[in-house]
């Protein structure tokens, strides 16, 4: 079989829903335990702690937690914890600490959860890790997504499915009867036709210069954590925004613009983006085909916004790849004169 460049990432991508169907099938194995736990507990609030990569996915959790299980959230980092003498919230609120660690082995990750352990000893931990770790046994209970570690740049299966396992304590939280998401639409074949979309939307001209993610709050964590990677990936600088914050005037020609923002706030995003100069091409994650003056990348409609959020990082990989490939580079093999 011959090889294409970009191969094994686009096969990453395609293998993650599969990967979210697993865990939770993990996580109805494992409710009554949680549910147990969390109802006995009581939290006041809860602080996701993201370790290196997942710090913006600790971003994206709290925005999505807390309208869903209606108790207060934030996010905070490492740093939060050791340069400070104070912990970042109300140590006289009962508080569960969700460490969010890709490996679960971070080392400022595990100085600031010891730190924190001896400055609070009524806080709980519970780390969520992509693979078994330190920080999964000297938290005081641990959430393991995936049976396969994600090794790669990308992080696109360590991300999303730390969003899930997000999504999953809030329905814990909530003590609402168990809602499986809706992953249906979410397959394999959807994101096959995104990846069309994708190739098709940039392919009529060259490489842009600049990629521009432009999101909403619940999802500006995600952007930001797969802009990194996507730079690294296609070789294009790439910059997560607020579409509110996104300076019309001062983007540069031959960049690119794709909005991400969930469904609650597409309505003012899509505004914006139809705004853009003409030498700036744009397009959309999501919207109405018919009624949109942008290229509409995933024809999903209905969805809540953390099927948003899950989406996200398959979709941002998809971009980097596609922006990799126009630019002759192989993503696959990461290293000088590529």
């Amino acid at each position: 079989m011959n090889y294409h460049p970009g191969f094994a990432l686009y096969q990453e991508v395609l293998r993650t829903p599969g990967h979210w169907r697993e865990f939770l099938d993990l996580a109805r194995r494992r409710q009554h335990e949680f549910r147990s736990w969390l109802q006995g507990e009581r939290f006041g609030q809860v602080v996701f702690l993201g370790c290196g990569p997942q710090i913006g996915v600790a971003q994206s959790a709290a925005a999505l937690t807390q309208p869903l299980a209606r108790i207060n959230t934030r996010s905070a980092t490492p740093q939060d914890i050791l340069f400070s003498e104070l912990p970042p919230y109300d140590p006289r609120i009962k508080t569960l600490v969700v460490m969010l660690s890709r490996g679960g082995w971070s080392g400022s990750g595990l100085r600031a959860l010891r730190l924190l352990r001896a400055r609070d000893p009524r806080a709980v931990t519970l780390a969520i890790t992509n693979q078994e770790g330190k920080i999964s046994t000297e938290c005081d209970r641990s959430i393991c997504t995936s049976a396969y570690p994600d090794l790669s740049l990308s992080g696109v299966q360590a991300n999303s499915l730390a969003i899930l396992a997000c999504w999953q304590l809030a329905l814990w939280l909530s003590r609402r009867p168990e809602e499986p998401p809706a992953l249906e639409p979410l397959g394999g074949e959807s994101l096959t036709t995104v990846w069309a979309r994708v190739r098709a939307w940039l392919r009529p001209s060259r490489p842009p210069r600049n990629l521009y993610l432009v999101s909403s709050t619940p999802i500006q964590g995600l952007a930001q954590s797969h802009g990194a990677s996507c730079s690294t990936l296609s070789g294009i600088p790439t910059h997560a925004s607020l579409y509110s914050g996104l300076a019309l005037s001062t983007l540069p020609a031959h960049s690119a613009v794709v909005g991400l923002t969930c469904p609650s706030f597409l309505k003012a995003e899509l505004a914006a983006l139809e705004r853009l100069p003409n030498s700036v091409r744009s397009a959309s994650l999501g919207g109405e085909e018919q009624a949109a003056k942008v290229p509409i990348l995933c024809p999903l409609e209905n969805l809540a916004d953390f099927n948003w959020a899950l989406l996200a990082p398959p979709v941002i990989t998809l971009l980097a790849l596609a922006c990799a490939l126009q630019s002759g580079r192989n993503p696959d093999f990461r290293g000088a004169g590529q």
